[in-house]
């Protein structure tokens, strides 16, 4: 009997070390795929859909200020640059385009930008003459 608890013994000693090995592979693979799979979706959600609902609030503010103060409808484009880049916040870039029944102008450069909101707002020039003002704006 004492030669059977020996026997036991030293078998259950054995594989303690074995199944300790093999359950702390199995938690270091779960971490590291756990790990794998938060850093994607970090990575995938770089711009969060905030930053993408702040650029458009901020697009749609500039411009609603801009023809609240009569800028769009005197159609200077010098006024309208100068307007957009007094309110225009650092790392964010804006283009336009204004199209009137009679004239149209377009500050159109190259996006450089993988994601740009795109927006317009409808105006009265002159109180006779529509007017939509085209704007992009994308973080730098």
């Amino acid at each position: 009997m004492a030669f059977n608890r020996l026997l036991l013994s030293s078998r259950c000693g054995k594989n303690k070390g074995a199944i300790f090995l093999t359950d702390a592979i199995i938690a270091l693979f779960i971490v590291v795929i756990t790990m794998m799979v938060s850093i994607f979706f970090l990575a995938k959600a770089e711009v969060s859909s905030a930053s993408k609902m702040q650029a458009n609030r901020l697009a749609t503010d500039i411009f609603a200020v801009l023809d609240y103060s009569s800028t769009l409808s005197a159609f200077d484009a010098e006024d309208i640059r100068t307007g957009i880049d007094k309110m225009l916040p650092e790392g964010y870039l804006m283009d336009f385009k204004i199209e009137c029944e009679r004239r149209t102008y377009d500050s159109r450069n190259e996006t450089r930008s993988s994601y740009a909101f795109a927006g317009e707002r409808i105006f009265v020039r002159n109180g006779d003459e529509n007017c939509i003002a085209r704007y992009w704006i994308w973080l730098e």
